[in-house]
């Protein structure tokens, strides 16, 4: 899911997956963060976008029912 910020011409990308076997990462130029989906995405002093990851992530939760 990705939103545009026109106005400052930006863009926010969260991607949303579940591994189903344990994977070997490799780094590649922007770094990965993996994070439990139970996190607070809420968190403001942890994630930024003022909600809009958490915002984000409750609807692909509902999508996936």
């Amino acid at each position: 899911m990705n939103l545009s910020y026109v106005k400052w011409g930006k863009e926010l990308e969260v991607y949303y997956g579940v591994l189903n076997k344990d994977v070997t990462l490799v780094e590649e130029v922007n770094k990965l963060e993996w994070v439990p989906i139970n996190d607070n995405f809420f968190d403001m002093n942890k994630y930024a976008g003022e909600g809009n990851i958490g915002h984000i992530i409750e609807e692909i939760k509902i999508d996936m029912k």
